[in-house]
């Protein structure tokens, strides 16, 4: 008997969006961001989930390196495949240069934005996470959405915290 408070999350019926941007046109490169391409893939596989790539099936490596209006049109099409397919569960995972910014859609509020590969940026908040609302992706109604965003907010740097990846080598002991 499966719990009602639970979501059933079946292995290979879950995606994940991987875009990590290592690569700019002005702004300075990201080394570390072969780092976030391992770890991201990593929690992709503990979950069973599905890597979705733009250009190939069966890509798990995820997306590197776009522009902004490249990234606008990989989220259309993951909005529309999620409407279109049958889907568990959602993750997108961005990995980039960031900032806080004045957020038009919030008059008088801040909002956190990443940069994509020209450099020019997109809110977290009203060009992401609103794209997957139940009433535009209404596919992932009812379904756990999980947005995972490793992008600066601003100037001051963060010392390095201990990896929670190094304590789960190995990926039969996650259950999702």
């Amino acid at each position: 008997m499966s719990d009602p408070n639970a979501y059933d999350l079946k292995p290979g019926r879950s995606m994940a969006v991987l875009l990590v941007m290592q690569k700019f046109a002005r702004l300075p490169p990201r080394p570390g961001a072969e780092k976030d391409i391992e770890h991201v893939q990593f929690i992709a596989k503990c979950l069973g989930m599905n890597v979705f790539n733009n250009e190939t099936e069966g890509n798990k490596e995820g997306i590197k390196d776009r522009t902004k209006v490249e990234v606008e049109e990989i989220i259309e099409n993951v909005v529309n495949y999620v409407n279109t397919n049958d889907v568990d569960g959602f993750l997108f995972i961005v990995s980039s240069h960031g900032k806080e910014r004045d957020n038009p859609a919030f008059k008088g509020r801040k909002g956190h934005v990443f940069a994509c590969s020209d450099d020019e940026e997109l809110f977290v908040d009203k060009d992401v996470i609103n794209r997957f609302t139940d009433e535009k992706c209404p596919g992932l109604r009812g379904k756990p959405k999980l947005f995972i965003i490793q992008a600066c907010r601003g100037g001051k740097t963060e010392s390095s915290g201990y990896s929670c990846l190094k304590r789960f080598n190995n990926p039969e002991r996650i259950v999702a």
